[in-house]
């Protein structure tokens, strides 16, 4: 009959799983088992009749039992079986034994607690002689079995909790679960007196944080100690110490822990979650960890201006991205580098913005994490042009003479248009004060030609503006000025046309009195003209011919008034200065009795003014009224019945009604 070899093999798998099963259960019955004392000797012989011989230890305890053979036999085997017949070694074929020169063989095994099982048995024909003995080393390890996945995990204690775990034949893993309360550093510290071993760490969702780690030279003598760090956000992790080949051994492990203080505001990983920072007045405490690798924050701009970024970085490595709204990088990614958690890296860098929201985006640069803080301080720029101004369609027109524009050039806005029209020829000047280390002038015609080659105004800055000036003889027409950036150069500058020639004359004024209600005079044919009194103005229009006549209150005297006149082109005249005269005379003074014996008149009159006396019309004396009215007039005595008129003169030399008084005896 033909034999197949599948049938031969499925025959030869039938005998070994049989063969097995058997030596199970001659573990469980057999009635030759003899219990063996650690550290007993016991002396055995292996014959044809008794071909093996079986002894049993007792681990109350996990840790490592050493099996000392002395074999008088030629060839012998030896092997190690836990409780359920489970090969511990590989069989041991121990040779090379004789009566006179006993073979001399060792081995060790870190096992659990349990029964396990020595058999000596017959290697060929060979019988003899044997002596066994088996010494137990006590693991002492404080692990709490079983440990042997993250659901069994044994929590530890941060910072003050050392466990002492032992890898066996058959615990070829152990887990530890930590609990981190917020978002911090953990230092994972691991003594292995195991020649090779691996350590895993692991997310709650069994994601690999690290690599394996492959810690091997530890040895029973000489620990190996290793220790490694990472960066974490708030919540739970597990430790796994595992076998490696079949390295087996104690260790110790220790887990330190470091919360980071950190008062950003998680979520923040993207625009729609980032994180609102107030402007000047807010340092944010952030973190970047292994399963957080970038932070987003919010700033918004209410008018255009400069930012600037400050960052200490306690970060090996680190990005830095700033964004406008729709997501455009502002720079270029910035590597911020050489920080650490002893000496931060102290950076820097500003930006010129247009009002709006923008993003800074601090993310992780291959696997460093750590610590940082973030400000953001903001300066207005106050500038006052007209946006949008990026073309000659939406230039903001600018007055010639009297308007200066502050205007701003910035990452988003690196040009600007102004419009001038000249009703007539004349001779412009462009002032410019440029607050910017370069910048670009240009001058077009209304055709968008160039009127001069492109000006390039440089050395410019914050502290010492670049004052720059330039003249030209234009022909009547429209012209645009374009202030444009020079590379990435940005920031404030101010601008101011003039053209002396366009400018309307002053009006001329008549007088204005104290009694005066309306200001009258004359000036261009339709101008709009405006009296300025103290802070109130007061407009009207000339006629045809330029006159003109506009209501005011009445003024006291030496008031002063400011006229101007601004043409159909929007040009204004510079101011004519008026003061207010006084027309209102004195009222008529106070004499007091007069006597022909008399050598004064007195009495009363205006303050300050002059007080004189006529008899007909020759003046006989006059006195200056002090500041409360009181005068006196010397005089020659005058006969009874003389008339004598008194009248007051003030400043501007209006004269009072006169009081006439009679000599008495």
């Amino acid at each position: 009959m033909k034999i197949t070899k599948k049938a031969i093999s499925s025959f030869i798998a039938f005998i070994l799983l049989f063969s097995i099963a058997m030596f199970k259960a001659d573990l469980v019955f057999a009635s030759s088992v003899i219990e063996l004392p650690f550290d007993t000797q016991v002396s055995g012989n292996i014959t044809d009749s008794d071909d093996e011989q079986i002894y049993q230890v007792t681990l109350n305890q996990a840790g490592r039992i050493t099996v000392n053979l002395e074999s008088y036999i030629d060839d012998v085997y030896l092997d190690l079986y836990d409780a359920n017949g489970e090969k511990v070694w590989y069989t041991e074929h121990i040779y090379t034994g004789s009566p006179s020169n006993p073979k001399k063989w060792s081995g060790w095994e870190d096992l659990e607690a349990g029964t396990y099982y020595i058999k000596i048995s017959k290697y060929s024909g060979d019988t003899g002689k044997y002596n066994l003995k088996v010494s137990y080393t006590a693991a002492n390890n404080n692990e709490v079995e079983p440990n042997d996945g993250t659901e069994e995990a044994q929590q530890l204690t941060l910072n003050n909790q050392t466990v002492n775990g032992f890898i066996s034949w058959n615990d070829d893993s152990d887990f530890y679960k930590i609990v981190l309360p917020k978002a911090g550093r953990i230092a994972v510290n691991l003594e292995s007196y195991i020649d090779d071993v691996y350590l895993d760490l692991y997310d709650a969702n069994g994601e690999k944080v690290w690599y394996t780690e492959h810690i091997y030279t530890g040895s029973p003598s000489n620990p190996k100690r290793w220790s490694g760090w990472e960066d974490l956000e708030a919540g739970t992790y597990y430790i796994k110490i595992s076998k490696y080949s079949g390295d087996t051994g104690k260790y110790n492990l220790k887990v330190s822990y470091t919360a980071a203080n950190n008062n950003e505001k998680e979520p923040n990983n993207g625009t729609e979650e980032a994180q609102l920072l107030t402007l000047n007045n807010q340092t944010v405490n952030g973190f970047i960890s292994w399963n957080d690798d970038s932070d987003f924050y919010k700033i918004v701009l209410p008018k255009a201006g400069r930012i600037t970024i400050n960052l200490d970085s306690y970060i090996d490595d680190v990005y830095l991205d700033l964004y406008d709204a729709n997501g455009e990088n502002v720079w270029y990614t910035e590597h911020i580098y050489t920080g650490s958690p002893s000496n931060p890296k102290k950076w820097s860098g500003w930006e010129d913005l247009e009002a709006g929201t923008y993003y800074i985006k601090i993310s992780k640069y291959s696997g460093d994490t750590g610590k940082y803080n973030l400000k953001v301080s903001y300066t207005a720029a106050n500038n006052n042009e007209k946006e949008p101004n990026n073309g000659i369609e939406e230039a903001q027109q600018l007055t010639l003479n009297n308007q200066t524009v502050n205007g701003f050039i910035s990452w988003n806005d690196d040009s600007d248009f102004y419009k001038i029209v000249l009703p007539k020829a004349g001779r412009i000047t462009i002032n410019l004060d440029s607050y910017i280390d370069d910048v670009y002038l240009d001058l077009y015609d209304a055709n968008g030609e160039k009127v001069w080659y492109t000006e390039h105004i440089y050395t410019g800055s914050p502290s010492n503006p670049k004052k720059w000036s330039r003249w030209g003889d234009l022909k009547a027409g429209i012209y645009y000025i374009k202030i444009s950036k020079y590379s990435g150069d940005t920031g404030k500058y101010s601008l101011s046309v003039q053209c002396p020639s366009l400018l309307p004359a002053p009006p001329t004024v008549n007088e204005v009195s104290n009694k005066s209600t309306t200001v009258i005079g004359k000036t261009i044919a339709y101008g709009a003209v405006s009296v300025k009194i103290n802070s109130k103005v007061y407009t009207g229009k000339s006629d045809s011919k330029g006159s003109f006549s506009i209501k005011i209150p009445t003024q006291k005297a030496g008031t002063k008034l400011y006229i101007t006149v601004k043409d159909k082109y929007g040009y204004t005249s510079k101011e004519r200065v008026v003061v207010v005269v006084d027309r209102i005379p004195p009222a008529a003074p106070i004499v007091n009795s007069v006597t022909s014996k008399s050598k004064v008149i007195t009495g009363k009159a205006e303050a300050n003014s002059t007080v004189i006396a006529y008899v007909g019309s020759k003046k006989i004396g006059s006195a200056k009224a002090d500041k409360y009215g009181k005068y006196t007039i010397k005089i020659t005595p005058k006969k009874a019945g003389t008339s004598i008129k008194v009248i007051a003169v003030d400043g501007s030399g209006n004269k009072s009604a006169g009081k006439v008084v009679k000599v008495k005896k």
